[in-house]
């Protein structure tokens, strides 16, 4: 690393030393929801201890692992579903209904 480089990564990071070694800190912020999005429905029509069915917007009915979902809204009727999951349950359904 030249200096500039060097001197922006001891901005965001720095290392402590512990009791359990020496381990990275860093000014970066998690964001437990970045690959998530906002998902609108009118109803559960069923739930079991593992999934919903959740009829959408569309008229869609879709079942969805309560594993992927995040933050309940059940007075706006949100939640927060993984994307590149929900994506793949919609690509299945797509693919069941032209057949």
């Amino acid at each position: 690393m030249n200096f500039h480089e060097d001197q922006a990564y001891n901005d965001y990071a720095r290392y402590e030393e512990g009791e359990h070694g020496t381990r990275l800190e860093t000014k970066f912020k998690v964001d437990r929801l970045y690959y998530h999005m906002l998902v609108t429905y009118k109803d559960i029509l069923q739930e079991t201890e593992k999934s919903v069915l959740l009829d959408l917007m569309n008229d869609v009915k879709l079942w969805v692992p309560k594993k992927i979902c995040r933050e309940w809204n059940y007075d706006r009727k949100t939640v927060q579903v993984h994307c590149s999951t929900l994506r793949k349950i919609i690509a299945t359904h797509e693919a069941k209904a032209n057949n």
